[in-house]
């Protein structure tokens, strides 16, 4: 018995018809740059399985294999309905077959509508219906959603693009804003699931929709934190999630590394404080001892109270200077 791969690669190619070209392109996404040499094999494959009417089992970018796989689903159609008996052995008659593929081409298109149409429901309106719809259907194919995670954010991580992960985008953004930004500032485990993340975004976080934003972290410290934290140089972080576990010893490029860390300089690594910066000389960085490293927020209170006992020093000295020039 031949195999289906000997029937698609051995039937050669056939030249289409302008009127078969005209055909395609109406009623498909045919390109002729794109599917021209797909077109004519599937035309000669299917021409020697003995069909006339090869357009109905052809579908652009699908391939020879799926063409003959419709003409044998239409041989099956055809004999369940009771139709003629096949013809030499090898096929049923061309007008039932036709009928079958046409069916067939038509159930397919129907039921991949059906798919678009419950996306919004289950991944925004969290439709119970529409999402057990589309779980069933991810038994069947891996590529139901129109998600990508080919491009990357400024730290290197995936982010979604493509016409799912803006419905992705909707549902994260009809939270509260109090929701959305306390979400971005923590971490969570990443799913590439859209399904499982839209049912459970407390739970988990998609790549490029809520996942960890360090500027946003950084931002909801207090004022004088995030001054002390930017001066001071620290090892970096390889990533923003080692980062965000330890933001008082860890620097994220970008977010709270000195402005001239990377200019060139000599390494502090050199001197063995491993700071991982090239941007001052080790004995120009502050020194601290094991215990003064464990918060730079610390810092900034201790700075603050001094701050505040120079000034009330001040007050005292001017008020026994304005007291020697009185006149008793």
């Amino acid at each position: 018995m031949a195999t289906q791969s000997s029937d698609r690669d051995g039937f050669g190619r056939e030249k289409l018809t302008e009127t078969e070209r005209k055909t395609l392109k109406r009623t498909t996404g045919f390109e002729w740059q794109q599917h021209g040499f797909e077109a004519m094999a599937a035309k000669a494959a299917l021409q020697a399985k003995g069909v006339t009417d090869w357009t109905n089992y052809y579908e652009p970018g699908e391939g020879v294999e799926s063409s003959l796989g419709k003409l044998r689903q239409g041989k099956q159609m055809a004999a369940q309905t009771g139709a003629p008996a096949a013809i030499g052995g090898d096929y049923t008659d061309e007008e039932d077959i036709g009928n079958a593929g046409r069916r067939a081409k038509q159930s397919e298109q129907a039921q991949a509508g059906r798919v678009r149409s419950a996306k919004r429901p289950a991944l925004v309106d969290l439709d119970t219906g529409a999402r057990g719809f589309l779980q069933e259907e991810q038994r069947f194919t891996d590529d139901l959603f129109d998600i990508s995670f080919t491009e990357t954010d400024p730290f290197g991580r995936p982010e979604a693009t493509g016409r799912d992960a803006d419905l992705l985008r909707d549902r994260h953004e009809q939270r509260s804003d109090r929701a959305q930004t306390l979400d971005e500032q923590k971490q969570a485990p990443v799913t590439r699931d859209p399904l499982e993340w839209s049912a459970n975004v407390d739970e988990f976080d998609f790549p490029g929709i809520d996942t960890l934003d360090p500027e946003q972290k950084h931002n909801a410290r207090s004022k004088k934190a995030k001054q002390v934290d930017e001066s001071r140089s620290a090892p970096l972080a390889s990533s923003p999630t080692e980062w965000a576990n330890d933001m008082d010893s860890l620097d994220l490029p970008g977010v709270d590394a000195p402005k001239d860390a990377g200019s060139g300089g000599p390494s502090p690594t050199s001197s063995g404080i491993g700071t991982g910066f090239d941007s001052e000389p080790a004995d120009s960085l502050p020194k601290t001892s094991g215990a003064e490293t464990g918060s730079r927020d610390a810092f900034a209170e201790l700075d603050d109270a001094m701050a505040g006992r120079n000034e009330a020093l001040g007050d005292v000295e001017k008020d026994l200077d304005d007291l020697g020039s009185l006149d008793f």
